[in-house]
């Protein structure tokens, strides 16, 4: 981190050019500080260097400058911390953990209980995941109890 002034608080942060790729220059930045875990900083891109390349490696990566916005009265020069590019966002949705779902051919399935208290196969369809979890679009409701299979082995 550099504090070129109390008003201006910058992180530099090398991508990988398939990183970068991905990157919406115009798109949100959260940042988390090693010394404040517990609090996420909003930020913006503000710079973009030209493309280098670090023959050590054989890849071509840029610097990317993301400015911290908001207060930033208790951030000092010298501090670390962890960015991520948002891609995409998704809010108020119906989701499961991944590990809930399970394919037949082209069609996804959880498994949920009926009113009898039985264990019934429910078709859903899916949308964004984000590696842990997914969207449920179609097939559940709010308050729908969704089970997850799991293998207990004996020792």
């Amino acid at each position: 981190m550099v504090l070129n002034d109390r008003e201006t608080v910058t992180m530099e942060v090398s991508l990988s050019e398939d990183d970068y790729s991905a990157v919406d220059r115009d798109g949100t930045v959260n940042i988390v500080f090693t010394a404040y875990p517990d609090e996420t900083y909003s930020g913006r891109i503000t710079e973009v260097s030209d493309a280098e390349y670090d023959s050590s490696l054989g890849a071509v990566y840029y610097t990317v400058t993301v400015t911290v916005q908001g207060d930033v009265s208790g951030l000092y020069e010298g501090m670390t911390g962890d960015v991520t590019f948002v891609t995409k966002e998704m809010r108020q949705v119906c989701y499961v953990s991944n590990r809930a779902v399970f394919r037949e051919g082209t069609k996804s399935f959880v498994k949920v209980r009926d009113e009898g208290g039985n264990i019934v196969k429910q078709e859903v369809t899916t949308g964004f995941s984000d590696g842990i979890n997914v969207e449920i679009i179609t097939g559940l409701s709010e308050g729908d109890i969704v089970l997850i299979e799991s293998k207990v082995g004996e020792t």
